[in-house]
């Protein structure tokens, strides 16, 4: 997956290391989730954004590997970005999501949006 920076290397952040550098982005995000067998939409807020993910507040109870679709309008984007992604890690309700199957275009406008971010912070 292409990204910031040009490389995969990892980018410390204290004593994690990281694949991409996270930038700091507050942004309505919703969420639809598979619960018990039926679609549930829930609406939260982002926390940060990378190249390759991003943390979600979410009002619901999800697992570790648990796919879902998110969807938000990132800075400096003028469409909806809707993709599927599966958390990786979770915090009380703060998930930190992957971005999964991602089609160039939707890459574009992540690396776009994290440029952007980047120039801000």
């Amino acid at each position: 997956m292409p990204g910031l920076p040009s490389s995969p290397d990892a980018v410390q952040n204290g004593t994690e290391e990281r694949r991409w550098p996270r930038y700091h982005v507050e942004v309505p995000v919703t969420a639809t989730v598979l619960c018990q067998g039926t679609s549930k939409v829930v609406h939260g807020v982002t926390n940060n954004l990378s190249v390759g993910g991003m943390a979600a507040q979410l009002p619901v109870e999800l697992g570790i590997g648990e796919s879902l679709e998110v969807q938000a309008t990132l800075p400096y984007c003028s469409q909806p970005l809707k993709v599927r992604a599966v958390v990786r890690n979770r915090d009380s309700y703060l998930y930190g999501v992957e971005f999964a199957n991602i089609t160039p275009s939707q890459q574009a406008a992540i690396e776009l949006a994290c440029r952007s971010l980047a120039l801000l912070q």
